[in-house]
């Protein structure tokens, strides 16, 4: 089981050459979290053969190289699994300490191309009309950190869909509310994240 550590741009190369998604574990020295997703998950040997489908690289929030790409991927929460293609752009992501169990799943789904960007965007382009499609695309490239186009896509979903009567435009207009009172409470100095 190959973890790297430098050299991100050498990793995407490698995951080309090999046809595999990279997996980047976002890591911080001193984080409970974060060790417990290492050594009760990442580092157990029966985890070798799912994460050997990846290209794994380790990127803790404290070196340059792992300041660089938290700020790329717009990483908030530690620790983080973030799955990218060989280009670096992030496919899907799981946020925080995962159990094994969880992890194996997760891993499992992305390999099997369900509920990724990727996927998501398939579905809602074979499917223009559907709101809900539209709006679960949105909500996973957020999730990822492509924010700008997530916007984009809850924009078009309230403009066809202003009084939030589907259920996706109804999550657009929660999400509406909820920004609203993160930007009120970042303005007064309250630093809390919902």
């Amino acid at each position: 089981m190959q973890w790297y550590s430098a050299n991100y741009d050498g990793v995407l190369r490698l995951a080309g050459e090999t046809k595999r998604k990279v997996l980047v574990y976002f890591w911080m020295d001193g984080s409970d979290h974060c060790a417990r997703l290492w050594g009760e998950t990442l580092a157990k040997p029966e985890m070798a053969a799912l994460l050997n489908q990846f290209v794994c690289f380790s990127a803790t929030a404290t070196s340059a190289n792992g300041r660089a790409l938290v700020q790329r991927y717009s990483i908030a929460t530690l620790p983080t699994l973030l799955i990218a293609d060989h280009n670096g752009v992030a496919d899907d992501i799981a946020v925080g300490y995962q159990s094994q169990n969880l992890v194996q799943g997760t891993l499992t789904r992305i390999l099997n191309g369900q509920g990724t960007v990727t996927q998501l965007r398939s579905v809602a382009s074979a499917d223009p009309k559907d709101l809900q499609k539209r709006c679960a695309l949105a909500i996973k490239l957020a999730d990822v950190g492509d924010i700008r186009t997530a916007r984009v896509l809850f924009d078009s979903i309230r403009s066809e869909d202003p009084e939030g009567r589907s259920q996706a435009g109804a999550r657009v207009l929660l999400r509406a509310v909820i920004e609203e009172i993160q930007a009120r409470a970042a303005k007064a100095g309250d630093r809390t994240t919902w």
